[in-house]
């Protein structure tokens, strides 16, 4: 079934949840990336022509044949170069593929993605035996600016692992009921139900303000 950005099925077998978007990027992650790669040009342009009567290249130029570079000047020119650089690398990766998929059964737990430097959309997967996965839970895996970023968090042998950041409580709790059913460590919010009631009343909400 495809539920909010995500395609789950589950099975008495198997669980398979896969971001529905991890083929083809678009909305919001092309706008973007059009976006980055315009104001990377910009800066690129600001760089090497200016205002049309001066420019930082111009007067490195300069400086370089009649003062000599100092290391801050350098510094000040690396950056110059690195900035719009970055942008246009950034822009130019939302243009392609992303995405995270799982594959569980009884016996192996599978994660594919499609790494961040990564132009190709080739699938990257790393299995391991269900038995070694534990604490499987709906938890804060990135925090920033725009507050927490919640996904599903696990443990492989005491290393940290998160997958599907930015799933909402509704989808996680359906993926973590699965695994539960299949035996795999999961541990159990007892405040999910609060926060997947508040989720479906705040996407009623914005649908009724679409209207």
């Amino acid at each position: 079934m495809l539920v909010q950005g995500y395609e789950i099925e589950i099975t008495k077998d198997a669980v398979d949840a896969k971001q529905d978007d991890s083929t083809t990027p678009k909305g919001k992650s092309r706008f973007l990336a059009v976006l980055l790669i315009a104001l990377s040009i910009f800066d690129f342009c600001m760089f090497t022509m200016g205002d049309g009567r001066s420019n930082l290249w111009s007067d490195l130029s300069y400086r370089h044949w009649h003062t000599g570079l100092s290391g801050d000047t350098i510094f000040l020119a690396l950056i110059a170069i690195a900035v719009p650089g970055f942008l246009f690398l950034l822009g130019a990766r939302l243009l392609f593929p992303v995405g995270t998929a799982l594959h569980c059964d009884r016996y192996t737990f599978t994660v594919s993605k499609i790494p961040w430097i990564n132009f190709q959309g080739k699938w990257v997967s790393e299995s391991f035996p269900l038995s070694e996965v534990s604490q499987l839970s709906f938890a804060v895996v990135a925090s920033g600016r725009g507050g927490d970023v919640y996904g599903i968090r696990f443990f492989t042998n005491g290393k940290k692992n998160k997958i599907f950041a930015g799933i909402q409580p509704p989808e996680a709790s359906h993926i973590l009921n699965g695994l539960a059913s299949l035996g795999a460590d999961v541990v159990h919010d007892p405040e999910m139900l609060t926060k997947i009631q508040a989720t479906i009343r705040e996407r009623h909400m914005q649908l009724d303000r679409s209207k």
